[in-house]
């Protein structure tokens, strides 16, 4: 708990992936997959219950063997199409139905398990000293990117910039 606050992790891991079967449970670093979000959020000095939302029995087995609540989905929300949100609401609507009512919620992409600890509680310390609702991860973009069209989308070929002299847009990550 942070100043107070209940904070929860929540880890998406469906298990029905086809472009790489089975993804959440593949080995990286002899372990599975969706391991190391568990054990990041658990090693986090703030995160107070750690939850993994899953249709897949087997993700929920190797979850609850590194230390992850688990949290049955429903089919309809483990589908190619399904976003993140109704995941994450259906998450939050059963632990409120067990008592636990977070005040922040943390998302750890179990595909994008490259993080560090302290950069979990350093994401959670400006969250709840700042101004904002959210916080999420990024990296600098250093690509100069075309359209299909032959068309540049971040620069003027024109005028092509230096690369230590563009200035660089920001992309989602997915690691907080």
């Amino acid at each position: 708990m942070y100043e107070g606050n209940l904070i929860v992790s929540i880890i998406p891991a469906r298990g029905g992936s086809k472009s790489i079967p089975g993804k959440n449970l593949r080995k990286l670093l002899n372990k599975p997959l969706i391991s190391h979000s568990i054990e990041q959020s658990l090693a986090s000095h703030y995160i107070d219950y750690t939850v993994v939302s899953t249709e897949d029995l087997d993700i929920a087995k190797i979850s609850k063997k590194y230390g992850a609540k688990v949290l049955l989905r429903p089919d309809e929300l483990a589908t190619d199409t399904t976003p993140t949100e109704p995941v994450l609401i259906n998450a939050i609507e059963q632990l409120l139905e067990e008592g636990i009512n977070p005040k922040y919620i943390v998302l750890l992409q179990p595909t994008s398990p490259i993080r560090r600890i302290f950069d979990i509680d350093k994401a959670i310390e400006l969250l709840i000293a700042g101004s904002g609702d959210s916080l999420l991860s990024v990296r600098e973009n250093r690509s100069f990117f075309w359209s299909r069209d032959g068309y540049p989308l971040n620069y003027d070929y024109r005028a092509r910039p230096r690369r230590q002299d563009k200035q660089w847009e920001l992309v989602e990550n997915g690691s907080i």
